[in-house]
């Protein structure tokens, strides 16, 4: 029998915390949005007032689902999941093959809207929640591309078009030998050095272009301190390419829960003529397979680039809002509604230009209900 436990405060980072750690371990849909050290970071950068609101399904003594929420007041009460802004999946964490975990969250969180607006961010459309809950608005907000990685990286290399795998071949000689570069991978030791360099042609390559790039505010504070704290954990890879002693370009990746996770680039707008990206991108997805990892996600954006490395399968996210059957309860709708169409507008134009671009009919892979942005050229 499950049992709902719904919780205000720090209860779920407090005296949860070895339960949240063990459920983790327990559920093969975890990603590193999903982990205690990302959502404390978060609250610690984006939310340190707001009150907390947890709901926790329990079997036993075992904790077999877990899902956060930020609460505040801007006219309404408004709830939104614990890491929205930076995180590309916010899914509750469930137990692997625990049976009715789902519909015990949806009906918890569905009573809130009676009272709430609950706007949920960035759900897989073929995660149970979608069907389960009862919406007043669901939009597509962001295509993921993921590849799912054969045993081998030559069995990948093949999947890749014969032009795909000329130009691979080519920049890597160019890079690698007749340049005399060298690919190297962020250590205990070159940890620093290499956010330094991250952040510095992060910022270098999206003001060539006139625009802030993707971590503005807090969101780099945030992202300092999350690439240290898990590279302590052992989810960081970060790669970058040195040429003439100097790096032109990084790629700042995870590795957990047997994925791949490419979450951002940095590159030399005056290194174009080594392709940085080409030749640190094949190395990420070779390190992968190496490591065993089955899949390699590209995140969110459906930029034209991503699709040269032969991705298998597009996730659809969602963004869905619910809230009260009363006129302040509309009027907060309205004010979202107009609020994500100009976030949309706004990231599609800071994070790629395609972020909401819908599968392409004539490409292979398709939505994942049928089966962050970056730039790497």
């Amino acid at each position: 029998m499950l049992r709902v436990d719904v919780r205000e405060g720090e209860t779920a980072f407090e005296t949860w915390a070895s339960h949240w750690d063990q459920l983790t371990q327990n559920a093969e849909l975890a990603t590193p949005f999903q982990t205690r050290e990302w959502q404390n970071l978060w609250r610690k950068h984006f939310s340190p007032h707001k009150d907390l609101l947890s709901f926790g399904i329990w079997d036993g003594a075992e904790l077999v689902g877990l899902w956060n929420f930020s609460r505040g007041v801007i006219g309404w009460r408004a709830m939104r999941p614990v890491g929205a802004g930076p995180s590309d999946y916010l899914v509750p964490l469930v137990r692997t093959g625990a049976s009715g975990v789902y519909e015990a969250l949806a009906a918890a969180v569905q009573d809130y809207a009676k009272k709430s607006l609950i706007d949920l961010h960035e759900i897989p459309e073929s995660n149970p929640l979608v069907s389960l809950l009862k919406s007043d608005h669901s939009v597509l907000q962001a295509n993921c591309l993921k590849i799912d990685l054969p045993p081998t990286f030559d069995a990948y290399f093949a999947t890749l078009t014969k032009s795909t795998r000329y130009d691979v071949k080519r920049k890597n000689k160019k890079a690698l030998q007749e340049k005399g570069g060298a690919i190297e991978w962020a250590s205990d030791r070159s940890l620093d050095r290499f956010i330094d360099e991250f952040f510095r042609l992060h910022d270098l390559r999206w003001r060539s272009k006139g625009l802030p790039g993707a971590f503005l505010g807090r969101r780099k504070p945030f992202q300092n301190e999350w690439i240290r704290t898990a590279h302590a954990k052992g989810w960081i890879r970060m790669s970058g390419l040195r040429i003439d002693e100097q790096i032109v370009g990084v790629i700042y990746a995870m590795h957990f829960n047997n994925t791949r996770y490419f979450y951002q680039a940095g590159f030399d707008p005056n290194a174009g003529a080594v392709s940085p990206g080409t030749v640190l991108m094949i190395s990420q997805i070779q390190s992968a397979i190496e490591e065993g990892a089955t899949v390699f996600d590209m995140m969110r954006g459906d930029e034209p680039y991503k699709r040269k490395w032969a991705p298998t399968r597009v996730v659809e996210n969602r963004r869905i809002l619910m809230t009260q059957k009363n006129v302040l309860g509309k009027v907060g709708l309205r004010v979202n509604e107009a609020g994500w169409r100009v976030e949309s507008k706004v990231r599609a134009r800071f994070e790629g230009g395609s972020l909401l671009k819908s599968p392409k009919a004539n490409q292979n892979p398709k939505p994942d209900s049928e089966s962050s942005s970056n730039d790497t050229e």
